[in-house]
């Protein structure tokens, strides 16, 4: 199970919960967030600067639902030999992420979906 006490805590405190969630999904094993399979351009996802941006936050029940707007970088990789033109640049991408966060110990439950186009 995924766990976001930070983001939880900052949900409960009114605190801005943007940069608690960022750096907890940044933490998370790549494993958490397999957003290889929502590649559009790259073919290969890069975890390393995931930026959250949150389109609605609701509490329900025991916790909190968010959708958020997950933006991540991916590559075209190939053999990137000496006179190759296309060298490696990361390709801006997207994926619509919604979370539960329930309390009290900030367990989440996580969905990827492709958004609209």
């Amino acid at each position: 199970m995924t766990r976001l006490p930070a983001t939880l805590q900052a949900l409960e405190t009114g605190q801005p919960p943007k940069p608690a969630l960022r750096d907890e999904l940044r933490r998370l094993p790549e494993t958490a967030l397999p957003l290889q399979k929502f590649l559009r351009q790259g073919n290969r996802a890069l975890h390393d600067r995931l930026e959250p941006v949150i389109l609605h936050c609701e509490e329900k029940g025991d916790g909190y639902e968010l959708r958020c707007e997950l933006f991540f970088h991916s590559l075209i990789s190939g053999c990137q030999c000496s006179g190759d033109l296309n060298r490696l640049q990361r390709i801006d991408e997207s994926v619509q992420l919604t979370l539960r966060i329930h309390r009290p110990d900030g367990d989440a439950e996580l969905q990827l979906q492709f958004g609209p186009d």
